[in-house]
């Protein structure tokens, strides 16, 4: 199932459609981007901005099938510190392939690029207080929970303000954790 999966830098001419898939999901955008709910934004702006915005320590990746050349997963690392060799990732999966095993796969891909590729010594993600799937992948993936942002981001359909979960995993627990040891047992 997973055996044709390959990473690759993102190109936005050709994964735009695949970004506007997820993006304009309800499916995606409800556990993980409110701001796409909110009924003063430029959707289309602020959409390209995530897609074809220029920023030097944004790497854009995209997890897709060989055999098929479809787009599966895609995910944004932000260098935030090199001297602490910090980052953050954010990242989504193809709509129609959640809750099938496929963020664990890209979540595997990313962290092994972060870590191995990029030299980081520590990654971040932020999660909505209510996107318990997100918990569970991050958790079984060895990751901790770092703290909660108080009501920091505003749930725009149900006009309240939720918490943001910070979860992070450093290299040395990366490669003792299960997703790592999985992963390379399967030669990922």
């Amino acid at each position: 199932m997973f055996q044709n999966l390959q990473l690759r830098n993102a190109v936005a001419e050709i994964d735009r459609e695949f970004y506007l898939k997820c993006f304009l999901s309800d499916k995606w955008s409800l556990p993980f981007d409110l701001n796409l709910h909110n009924p003063n934004l430029d959707k289309e702006q602020y959409i390209n901005q995530k897609i074809y915005g220029q920023y030097p320590d944004v790497n854009r990746l995209m997890v897709y099938d060989l055999k098929t050349l479809s787009q599966i997963v895609f995910g944004n690392i932000l260098i935030e510190d090199r001297q602490t060799k910090r980052c953050s990732l954010v990242g989504g999966v193809d709509p129609d392939l959640l809750a099938k095993g496929y963020g664990s796969v890209g979540l595997y891909f990313f962290l092994k690029y972060i870590f191995l590729e990029m030299k980081m010594n520590k990654v971040t993600c932020q999660v909505y207080s209510f996107n318990f799937p997100s918990f569970q992948l991050l958790a079984s993936s060895g990751f901790q929970l770092e703290g909660i942002l108080r009501q920091h981001a505003f749930n725009y359909i149900t006009q309240e303000f939720v918490d943001v979960k910070i979860y992070s995993l450093l290299k040395n627990e990366f490669l003792d954790s299960r997703i790592c040891q999985t992963f390379a047992k399967l030669n990922y």
